[in-house]
Formats: C-alpha cells, sequence, structure tokens
C-alpha cells in the first residue's frame, strides 16, 4: 500500500506515529509523511520521507478574545471531562471549542498541498493523528480510507464536534463543504499505543486497534555521562519538549518553579528540555542536559518530574520510572489523573507548594505499591502487537476503516 501519514506538528504529535510507519516500510509498504515546514526536520531525522505541505500557522496569532482564559486553570476542570464533556461548564466548553477552531485553520493552510500530493502520488490509505483536521478531509478527497493514530490518552477524540458532542463543528464541516464533501468524523478507527488501563476517553468511543508503545522521543547520542556511576538518586525535571516550543517562557517559567520546589531533596537534578531556564546560576545539584531522548534518558533515573504530556508519561511508563505530574492545562491534568488512578504516580497542581512535591517524590521512590502497579502496566505495553505486526494487518485495517462503526473492534 502506498500510506499517507499526516501531522501538524512535532515532536508531540509525531513522535508516537514513527515505530508504525518504519515498520510498515519494513514490511514492504511505501510511506510519505505530510506536515507543516517546520515538522521537515524531525520527520527526516526519523529517517522517513517528507512532504512539507502549507505554511506553519503562529498560533499565538490568533486571536482567542480571552476564550482560552479556561485552558489556564486545570484544577477546575472535573477529573473524566473527556468522556463526560457535560461535567463542564460553559467557559470551559468554549476553550475546548477555541483550540478546536484553531486546528481549523491549520488544516486550511495545509489541505490544497496535500490533497495535490495525495492525487499525484496516488495514496491508498490517510493515516492521521486525531487533531490534524487535514487528514480526515484529505482522505474524503482521495476516496481513501482514514486511520487515526493515538498520541495521547484518548482527551482529544472528537474535538471535531461542537461541544464535544454529536454535531460537527461550523468550521471543521466547512473544511469538507468547500471542497463539495461530505463531513467525516476525524477519529473512527484509532491505532492506538496507550495502555487499557490509561485510557482515558472510555472504550466504545472509537473502534481501537492496539499497538505496542515504543518509545520513540527523537533522535540522539548516548551521553558519557548518563553510564557513569552515581551517588545519589536521580530526578529528571521537565516542562516538555513541545511547551518549549509553542511557549518558551511559559517552559522557563515551569522549570525555574520545579528547581526552586525541589530545593529539598537529596538528588541529582536533570534538567532535560532546549528551552532553558531562568534560574541563573543553576544549584550545584542541577545538570542542564538540553535534548536528550527520554528514551535514553528515563531509564537511569528514579523518578520524572514533568508537566502532563502524554509523551513523557508514556515513556516513562515504558521505562518503569514513576512520575509526578505538575499539569499547566487540562489536557495535561487527566494525563497526570489516569497516571495516578493507574498507580503510575503523582498528580499535584500547579501551584503546589515545596512540601507538598518533596514528598510526593518521596512517596513514588519509597512506596513499593508503584513499581506492582508499573509492572502490570508495562504487561500491558508488552502484550498489545508489536509495530510490525500492525503493519502487516493495515490493508485489513484500512478495509475495516472504510465501513467502521464506532464501538467494534478491530
Amino acid at each position: 500500500m502506498r500510506i499517507l501519514f499526516v501531522t501538524w506538528s512535532a515532536p508531540g504529535h509525531f513522535n508516537p506515529m514513527v515505530p508504525l510507519a518504519r515498520a510498515c516500510l519494513a514490511v514492504g509498504h511505501e510511506v510519505r509523511v505530510a506536515g507543516p515546514p517546520s515538522c521537515r526536520n524531525p520527520i527526516v531525522s526519523a529517517g522517513l520521507p517528507a512532504v512539507v505541505c502549507g505554511e506553519d500557522v503562529d498560533l499565538s496569532a490568533i486571536p482567542t478574545d480571552g476564550r482560552l482564559r479556561a485552558w489556564d486553570e486545570p484544577e477546575s476542570w472535573p477529573m473524566g471531562w473527556p468522556q463526560r464533556p457535560g461535567l463542564l461548564g460553559p467557559a470551559q466548553t468554549d476553550a475546548l471549542d477555541c483550540a478546536a477552531d484553531r486546528q481549523v485553520v491549520v488544516a486550511e493552510a495545509m489541505l490544497p498541498q496535500l490533497i495535490a500530493f495525495g492525487r499525484w502520488w496516488g495514496a491508498d490509505l490517510v493515516v492521521a493523528d486525531p487533531l490534524t483536521f487535514a487528514g480526515p478531509v484529505a482522505a474524503a478527497a482521495l476516496g481513501v480510507p482514514l486511520v487515526s493514530h493515538g498520541w495521547e490518552i484518548g482527551t482529544v477524540l472528537h474535538a471535531e464536534r461542537a461541544g464535544r458532542g454529536v454535531h460537527y463543528r461550523e468550521g471543521y464541516a466547512q473544511l469538507f463543504r468547500s471542497r463539495g464533501l461530505e463531513p467525516q468524523p476525524a477519529s473512527r478507527v484509532l491505532v492506538d499505543p496507550c495502555p487499557p488501563s490509561l485510557v482515558a476517553g472510555g472504550e466504545g468511543v472509537v473502534r481501537r486497534v492496539p499497538i505496542r508503545h515504543q518509545s520513540y522521543t527523537g533522535s540522539g547520542a548516548v551521553p558519557s555521562w548518563l553510564v557513569e556511576p552515581r551517588e545519589r538518586r536521580r530526578i529528571c525535571l521537565t516542562g516538555g519538549i513541545a511547551t518549549g516550543k509553542i511557549d518558551g517562557g511559559q517552559a522557563k517559567r515551569v522549570l525555574a518553579d520545579l528547581i526552586e520546589l525541589t530545593g529539598d531533596l537529596d538528588a541529582e537534578i536533570l534538567l532535560a528540555g532546549e528551552q532553558g531556564t531562568t534560574a541563573e546560576p543553576l544549584p550545584p545539584r542541577v545538570r542542564e542536559i538540553g535534548l536528550v531522548p527520554f528514551s535514553l534518558l528515563l531509564p537511569s533515573c528514579d523518578a520524572v518530574v514533568h508537566h502532563g504530556g502524554t509523551g513523557t508519561a508514556l515513556c516513562a511508563v515504558a521505562a518503569g520510572v514513576p512520575q509526578v505530574v505538575v499539569p499547566r492545562s487540562p489536557i495535561y491534568g487527566e494525563v497526570g489523573h489516569q497516571i495516578a488512578a493507574a498507580g503510575a504516580g503523582r498528580v499535584l497542581p500547579a501551584g503546589a507548594e515545596r512540601a507538598a512535591l518533596t514528598s510526593a517524590i518521596e512517596e513514588v521512590l519509597t512506596d513499593s505499591r508503584y513499581p506492582k502497579a508499573l509492572a502490570g502496566l508495562r504487561r500491558e505495553i508488552e502484550d498489545a502487537p508489536t509495530p510490525a505486526a500492525v503493519a502487516e494487518r493495515l490493508p485489513e485495517v484500512a478495509e475495516a476503516a472504510a465501513g467502521a462503526r464506532v464501538g467494534e473492534p478491530v
């Protein structure tokens, strides 16, 4: 098959697709990966052929008229809101709608070149992440099946529907209608690398195709200091690579806050990410390491403290490392709640005090419940089909996607 992978953002949305895309090449499929210009280098660095579509959209330049204010108050969002959007207040629902409206702008920028390339190349299947609205439109325009590829725990499923309800939001529907097409779901069949115990979206939301999570977090070299003997516990602090790309100022504030909050710990602190920190000079116990891929770094750590990104969370689970999540958005908050509910770590509010964070880190480092829970989650990962097995099945999955009905297994 000729399989066109589509993403709008790297690394957070693109990286989870890499194991399947590589496996597709290995089993004989042809693969192209399409995205805006900012995705070109990450795609090429992963050893995959890139197709640049449209221009990058500066999300921060799109007026929101204060509609995203609730986004900055993750503590106010009820646990379980992705599968029960009726729990949300008007301001929270409006924040979700505003975030999705911005994805419509991104899709419109990508679609002319994406559809043109797909027709020229003769794509047989489109694989897109659930927030890349250009994916389902391109699949409909090309007359080929769409398969979604998960990159998180289910919080963004059905973002194309107003208020996460029954009806398509107008901007999303217009992407289809302006091209003479009937609107289609953004996620009907989902290749899902998330362990079942961490899925927040509930069963029956989409037809799930399980795939084994493999932690691809970018290419890089193993630092020499990583294998040197150490005398103290090692804790990784990160504000997230994606956070730094979207809002470097916020990422710096997050890291500076975490450095301050972990001041009482007798541990080596690794400061991961490319955005740097406002703390100058850094305390002696803190090592700023830049962009070491988490798949190389986290297995050497005793714990990780992070913002709630699913890439970091799942990489830590796969490495058997407990985590403390300090979320800065409702999606990150839901990731933290699921991690805590599964026993893989703790979640704290963004305004947590030093004593609370120190206590949470000490707990995940010393309580035997966390290694036990992590062992169970790692078994779930190992029990899922490998990317190679899913790649072999993709023709069958594509055929099922063409006539899929929500809630049926594939």
